[in-house]
């Protein structure tokens, strides 16, 4: 049967390195039976049967002269004409070539597949791009299956670097082959160069669908990260872990993206098979100790950072949070020996510092914790988290010092005083360095409200707000304010209200809300959530006692409040408060 397919296999030839795998043999037959049929017994026939042997000899120059002569006598055969198309372009006559592709489509009949990818390819090869593109776009939205005419369209893009139409095309020519490598490269190349993720993204799920490829489920997962799609990239991942477990570039791609979905246990149990597979691999050990540490394990932390301490020993970040973990469970000396030893290692660290300094202010070792941070300053005089440190330190003073419930005109209450009054000094420095400083305008709103200047406290707060928007504790402590000083209750509640949208555990804003419903006179609303709070409290709640006294006292539950009132007394004896409602109930 190989005289069937000799006419158009010409195109292979043409086509040089850049070969389709074959043509519609089918179709090939059909049309070549019934030219046959139209000129059989004639003289047509004959000379259409020597051209082809010449054809099949390679002597294209013969083979065209007998054409020619079949053509003057069945002149309306585009089969023939087509035919003589190609003959031509092979011989370098691409004129001649261009003649019978006009003349062929002059006769009646509907064009077909073959046809039109040899006029394609002749416009291609005759150097005029443009009409070759009409023919290849006609095949492409008449046979957008017909991947030879989608790959020779490809050839024809790339050599006129039309990469937009190229990548369009690919996208056709692709899943029909099954995503070659070597193409899969190119779109990819070709997307990236659009700019367009979403489509990256599409076709690389596409591709990986189809081949499971490692390779290309992992650069999947790199563009889902960049969009931010953190659960389909976990799923990827788990994918190629199914074929590949034992890559370890997956592996961390997942604990990494466990954490942007704030999948924590499970983050720090694909990290600890890491670290059993790969125990030469120390660096994993130090992300496991970490991750442990952000979710509070911290006695796996503290182990973990132990045993990689004593293969790196020189690590100083692992010795800061050594010091934290240490801090937290309250061992003083080895919290101050771990910051220690993480400050001669990097002695520029003002980090380091202010960590040695606020384990000192933490254990009530003031004068320990300003010289740490008189050092640390001596390296940057003008950095505010430093003085902001330097002003925490007095706070914790004055806190200290609060705590033991002073009368008004004691030395400690003066002490109070004068040490909150240099917190101010360093607070207000630190702002004038880092003005638009949330932490710090907070700090100092707090402090000016303990000082009695409830008026700056209140306008600080309010200009918080204004920059951050969603600050809970400023919601909250300003919404406070607003009700306890009776200044506008309705507005207070309101962002008492939103601090709790924020954080609706908190117990210290569960206590505001319901002191807002005490001075709104709805006392069985502040009863209930202020005796809830009384069970739950582990500080503040000499506060709670406070509130929820006031509560019974309005509902007139005169032998509840009572006992509350005297407790507050106990705790501290200087509360003219409770000695006044004390006084006012046994007046009653």
């Amino acid at each position: 049967m190989r005289f069937l397919s000799i006419i158009f296999s010409i195109l292979l030839v043409a086509c040089a390195s850049k070969q389709p795998k074959g043509v519609d043999q089918e179709h090939l037959e059909k049309m070549q039976k019934r030219f046959l049929e139209e000129i059989t017994n004639t003289l047509a026939h004959d000379y259409f049967l020597k051209g082809q042997d010449f054809s099949n000899l390679g002597q294209l120059d013969s083979a065209e002269f007998y054409f020619t002569m079949a053509h003057k006598v069945a002149p309306k055969s585009r089969f023939l004409a087509f035919n003589l198309a190609m003959i031509s372009l092979v011989n370098g006559n691409k004129e001649n070539a261009r003649s019978w592709v006009h003349s062929g489509l002059d006769f009646e009949g509907e064009l077909n597949l073959d046809e039109a990818r040899i006029a394609a390819e002749i416009y291609f090869k005759s150097n005029m791009p443009d009409t070759a593109k009409i023919w290849y776009e006609t095949i492409v939205e008449k046979w957008p299956t017909d991947y030879e005419g989608l790959f020779l369209y490809t050839v024809l893009l790339e050599e006129e670097q039309d990469y937009e139409n190229l990548s369009r095309i690919y996208g056709l020519l692709l899943p029909q082959l099954n995503y070659p490598k070597h193409f899969v490269e190119k779109q990819i190349l070709l997307l990236k160069l659009q700019g367009d993720v979403s489509k990256l993204i599409a076709f690389l799920t596409d591709v990986y669908k189809v081949n499971k490829d490692p390779e290309i489920g992992r650069e999947l997962v790199s563009f889902l990260l960049k969009e931010q799609k953190y659960e389909e990239a976990l799923t990827v991942s788990q994918s190629i872990i199914e074929v590949d477990s034992a890559s370890i570039d997956t592996w961390k791609l997942m604990v990494r993206l466990a954490q942007y979905s704030k999948r924590y246990t499970e983050a720090i149990e694909w990290q600890k098979r890491i670290v059993e597979q790969h125990p030469d691999q120390v660096q994993e050990l130090k992300r496991l100790a970490l991750l442990e540490f952000q979710e509070h394990q911290l006695d796996s932390a503290q182990k973990n950072f132990s045993i990689y301490i004593d293969k790196v020993p020189n690590d100083h970040l692992v010795y800061f949070y050594l010091s934290n973990i240490f801090n937290i469970q309250g061992n003083r000396k080895k919290a101050i020996e771990h910051a220690q030893k993480a400050i001669a290692l990097q002695p520029n660290s003002l980090a380091y510092r202010n960590q040695l300094a606020a384990i000192y202010y933490l254990n009530g070792e003031y004068s320990q914790a300003h010289q740490a941070i008189d050092l640390g300053m001596q390296l940057n005089p003008q950095n505010a988290l430093a003085m902001r440190f330097k002003a925490m330190a007095y706070i914790h003073q004055a806190i200290s010092l609060e705590d033991k419930w002073p009368h008004d005109d004691s030395d400690e209450h003066k002490l109070s005083v004068s040490v909150r009054l240099k917190a101010m000094k360093w607070q207000k420095n630190a702002l004038e360095i880092d003005s638009l400083s949330t932490d710090l305008m907070f700090d100092l709103a707090a402090n000016y409200e303990r000082l009695d200047s409830l008026k700056a406290s209140l306008d600080l707060f309010e200009k918080l707000l204004k920059i951050e928007p969603q600050n809970h504790r400023a919601l909250n402590y300003l919404g406070y304010l607003l009700v306890d000083n009776e200044l506008n209750i309705p507005r207070g509640a309101l962002l008492i209200d939103s601090a709790l949208v924020l954080e609706p555990e908190n117990l210290a804003y569960l206590d505001s809300k319901a002191w807002a419903y005490a001075k709104q006179k709805e006392y069985e609303k502040a009863r209930e959530i202020l005796e809830n709070l009384v069970q739950k409290a582990t500080s503040d709640f000499v506060t709670y006692w406070e509130h929820l006294a006031y509560v019974y006292h309005k509902m007139g539950l005169k032998d509840r409040a009572i006992p509350l009132w005297e407790n507050v007394l106990k705790i501290n004896p200087h509360s003219s408060v409770a000695q006044k409602y004390l006084q006012v109930l046994a007046d009653e």
